[in-house]
């Protein structure tokens, strides 16, 4: 009688360790984007980019020259306290990956308006789907 991890094998599933590298462990991610995280890189956005806006998002896009796409997320103290902040953080993000974009070379940078907190992850994706589309990004 063999250990778990024989009959998993012998079934024909794969069991990745915790000690195999974070790409074999991760390998079902749904899009590799990079995060902005500089904030030279926001404010070209901001001031060189591209501005379309909705009732509860604004987006800026930024051409660059690297074949990656990137994206950033803000909330400013308006939007609520740090709690509503990650949220409406956490609905852009999961939306936008969900969208699965392709490699488009630019930066993307979404800003939060409050009335986003009142919306599901459904209607969000949505609205981002339409700015990116008046953006001709999709």
């Amino acid at each position: 009688m063999g250990s778990e991890k024989e009959c998993q094998r012998e079934q024909g599933e794969t069991f990745l360790s915790a000690d195999a590298p974070r790409e074999e462990r991760h390998s079902v991610d749904k899009l590799k984007m990079k995060s902005i995280s500089v904030n030279s890189d926001f404010k070209r956005a901001y001031f060189r980019g591209i501005r379309k806006s909705s009732n509860n998002l604004i987006l800026y896009v930024r051409r660059v020259f690297s074949k990656d796409l990137s994206y950033g997320i803000t909330t400013s103290k308006k939007v609520g306290c740090a709690v509503e902040r990650n949220r409406a953080r956490r609905l852009i993000r999961e939306a936008l990956l969900s969208l699965n974009l392709q490699s488009q070379g630019c930066h993307i940078v979404f800003v939060a308006r409050r009335s986003i907190l009142k919306l599901k992850m459904y209607d969000v994706r949505k609205e981002i789907e339409y700015l990116l589309k008046c953006a001709n990004i999709r």
